[in-house]
C-alpha cells in the first residue's frame, strides 16, 4: 500500500496539519510520498526534510499562490496513479480539495479521522 500526502504550505512553511497527516500516513504504509502544489519550487526542499517521506512530488506554477479548489483537485487526482490512499491534514485547504478529488476518482473520502 502506498500513500500520497497532500502538503499544505503557509508562507513556504509546512502546516502543522500536514505534519500530522504524514504521521498518520506512516501508520498506513511504509511508503509515503508527498505532493506539494506551490508557486515556488524551492518549497519542496523543506518538505523533503520531513522524516518518513520517501519522495516529494511537486507541481510548481506561479498561479498556485491563489489556486482554485477545482484546479488543485484535478491536479491531485492526476497524481494518484499508483497510490492506494490520499491523506491530508484537517484544514480548509484539504476540505476544499479532498472531496473533489474523491468525486473525480469516484471514491468516497473519509474525513476527520482521529485514529
Amino acid at each position: 500500500m502506498s500513500v500520497l500526502v497532500l502538503i499544505e504550505l503557509n508562507n513556504g512553511n509546512i502546516s502543522a496539519n500536514s505534519r500530522a497527516a504524514v504521521t498518520a500516513a506512516l501508520k498506513l504504509s511504509g511508503t509515503v510520498d508527498a505532493l506539494v502544489l506551490t508557486d515556488n519550487p524551492n518549497n519542496s526542499n523543506t518538505v523533503a526534510k520531513i522524516s518518513g517521506i520517501n519522495k516529494v512530488k511537486f507541481v510548481a506554477d506561479d498561479s498556485f499562490e491563489h489556486v482554485s479548489s477545482e484546479v488543485a483537485s484535478s491536479i491531485v487526482a492526476n497524481q494518484m496513479d499508483g497510490y492506494n490512499y490520499l491523506v491530508s491534514g484537517s484544514s480548509t485547504f484539504s476540505k476544499n480539495i479532498v472531496p473533489r478529488v474523491g468525486a473525480i476518482l469516484d471514491v468516497q473520502p473519509i474525513s476527520d479521522v482521529c485514529e
